[in-house]
């Protein structure tokens, strides 16, 4: 009798590789959720700008209708026409940096990332209507985009 009759033989070759499969599967799966989650992240970065930038503007917008509005009392008391009344918001001080033709008055709201362009018309019942409110990005789109290239840099 020798020695080897008495070992107990263990087969581990087809349980290893199956175990080895398993390891590999997950890491392979671990890295990939961390870049998935690393590029979810840089996206959500990125839309969250976006949003806010345009709600600054909308802000600003609203402001700016507010005070035309709040310009328009006088002219409403002093039972102006359309043109006068555009007159009074001029010398309120609010159409600095607006187009205005005629009763039409043209004002853009920009930002970083986003640009609100209005359009209102003084009525002749000396109300305002919008006529445009077009929101656009100011991100050159034709540039080379940077892609994250796993790093943490």
């Amino acid at each position: 009798m020798s020695l080897r009759s008495n070992e107990t033989v263990i087969r581990m070759g087809p349980i290893t590789v199956i175990a080895l499969l398993i390891v590999i599967a997950l890491a392979t799966l671990g890295v990939l959720s961390l870049t998935t989650a690393r590029a979810s992240n840089v996206a959500a970065s990125k839309q969250d700008a976006s949003i806010q930038a345009l709600y600054e503007n909308e802000r600003a917008a609203q402001e700016f209708l507010a005070e035309v509005d709040a310009a328009l009392v006088p002219a409403r008391n002093n039972v102006l026409d359309a043109k006068g009344a555009v007159k009074t918001i001029r010398q309120a001080g609010l159409l600095a940096d607006a187009e205005v033709d005629g009763t039409t008055i043209s004002k853009s709201f920009a930002n970083d990332v986003r640009k609100l362009n209005v359009i209102l018309v003084i009525r002749d019942d000396l109300n305002y209507q919008v006529i445009s409110w077009k929101t656009e990005s100011t991100i050159d789109t034709t540039e080379e985009v940077e892609l994250w290239q796993g790093n943490n840099a």
